[in-house]
């Protein structure tokens, strides 16, 4: 009790690790702090409703129970049971046994760190809110606007990758859509897309849908990319991703196989795959 506690904030994706080392490995330590990292609703395997591909939630129930409202109280309410229940924390501000909660997020994390800070100041201390797209929640930002950003840095990385990447994905989409909703002529494609059959979720029901789900992971892995191409260099995950795209040799369906063969096989990824 009489130490701080720092509550950091998951976003779209499981923790399997702490999300900001510094803070574990020295902030913690400097102030004697406790650090809580709960994972957001419907990521990692505790779901508020079924998980399984058998039972998915439905688009009503995502309506009704995805929302950052009811994703800051599932973490507030586990920061509460430890900062009373297991802490002992006093409630009392005056007290020297009081904990202070200094809530911490980057991106839509941080988006969330910062309305913690508003909506609960009863609560949250301090709200640390990193890269936090606040005017896009306000409707104040254009929301693809940041992909901008991407496809210019995938021209530095490599001139002309970022037609080249457009070009691949338009035709590849084209190539899934002619083929239509056939079970067999969808499998086909799919495979030649290197994706196994039996891990296409059980709510992609339609080429077109399928169409956009495999080139969204395309777009948002050359987001993530981005971050990380700092400094420029052939070494980053950018550049090497538009030497895949930028190949004259590959068709546009092999291209796409051979991203997704490096992004699942990361740092094990061999050329001639």
């Amino acid at each position: 009790p009489g130490h701080p506690i720092f509550l950091v904030i998951g976003g779209e994706g499981t923790l399997d690790r702490m999300l900001y080392p510094f803070i574990n490995d020295h902030l913690a330590k400097t102030f004697g702090a406790f650090v809580v990292q709960p994972e957001h609703r419907f990521y990692g395997e505790s779901q508020p409703v079924g998980s399984t591909l058998d039972n998915l939630p439905t688009n009503a129930q995502l309506e009704t129970l995805l929302t950052p409202h009811q994703a800051m109280e599932d973490m507030l309410a586990i920061t509460q049971h430890y900062r009373y229940e297991e802490l002992g924390c006093s409630a009392d501000k005056s007290s020297e046994h009081y904990c202070p909660v200094i809530s911490v997020g980057g991106s839509y994390p941080g988006f969330l760190s910062a309305m913690m800070r508003l909506v609960h100041p009863e609560i949250v201390d301090i709200g640390y809110a990193s890269s936090a797209p606040l005017l896009l929640y306000s409707q104040d930002a254009d929301q693809y606007g940041y992909y901008e950003v991407v496809t210019k840095s995938a021209d530095v990385a490599s001139p002309g990758c970022a037609d080249a990447v457009k070009s691949t994905l338009m035709a590849v989409v084209d190539d899934i859509v002619q083929e239509g909703d056939d079970s067999d002529k969808f499998d086909d494609v799919a495979a030649r897309m290197g994706i196994c059959i039996d891990t296409i979720p059980a709510y992609i029901t339609s080429a077109e849908l399928f169409a956009q789900e495999s080139m969204m992971i395309v777009e948002d892995t050359f987001a993530d990319a981005n971050m990380d191409f700092y400094p420029p260099s052939e070494e980053t995950d950018m550049a090497q991703m538009c030497k895949i795209f930028q190949d004259s040799v590959l068709s546009p369906t092999d291209k796409v196989a051979a991203f997704y063969a490096r992004l699942m096989a990361g740092d094990d990824y061999q050329e001639d795959v």
